[in-house]
């Protein structure tokens, strides 16, 4: 498989993310779904009836439990100045090439992204802790989440958000919708 970076770029994810440097990759694993690895499709019809959070993976070897992932969704037409955010968790452990997020503290709760079989969507999944000498804010990412919508998911200026919150990326996934 490709290196993460190589992907990114491959699928034009620096486009919406900004610069990054993501040297490990996650996985996503819905219920009852096989895996996913970074660059594949997921079919519409699959994040559609998946109502629960999925699992996530990862070639990372971290330790403690300071880091945050979110999970954004890019969409056709959409201004790569906001992504819907689709899920937030702080805190998070990395054990044994799992992503722990039950054992995180949710601060934007899952949403299943609503999307076609058209391919009209990137997923992004990002596994972010603070750069060295960066401390991590959680009022710093909240105030970062603007444009709630009533009956969906929060808006995320990724490149500010990741600007502003001292947060660097340690591990990502672009699945493409």
């Amino acid at each position: 498989m490709a290196h993460i970076m190589q992907i990114l770029e491959e699928t034009g994810a620096f486009g919406v993310l900004g610069p990054v440097n993501a040297q490990h990759k996650l996985t996503v694993q819905w219920p009852n779904s096989p895996p996913f690895e970074p660059g594949q499709s997921v079919p519409g019809h699959l994040l559609n009836s998946a109502r629960s959070q999925p699992k996530v993976f990862t070639d990372f070897q971290g330790g403690g439990n300071g880091y945050l992932l979110v999970m954004l969704a890019h969409y056709s037409g959409q201004s790569t100045d906001n992504q819907m955010c689709h899920w937030i968790v702080s805190g998070v452990p990395v054990s044994d090439n799992s992503v722990e997020v039950e054992k995180g503290h949710t601060l934007a709760p899952y949403i299943p992204p609503m999307m076609g079989d058209e391919g009209q969507a990137q997923l992004f999944f990002l596994l972010l802790n603070p750069r060295p000498g960066a401390a991590f804010n959680p009022a710093a990412v909240m105030s970062e989440l603007r444009g709630m919508m009533p009956m969906g998911p929060p808006k995320l200026n990724t490149r500010s958000f990741l600007k502003n919150t001292g947060l660097e990326v340690v591990a990502a996934s672009v699945l493409m919708g």
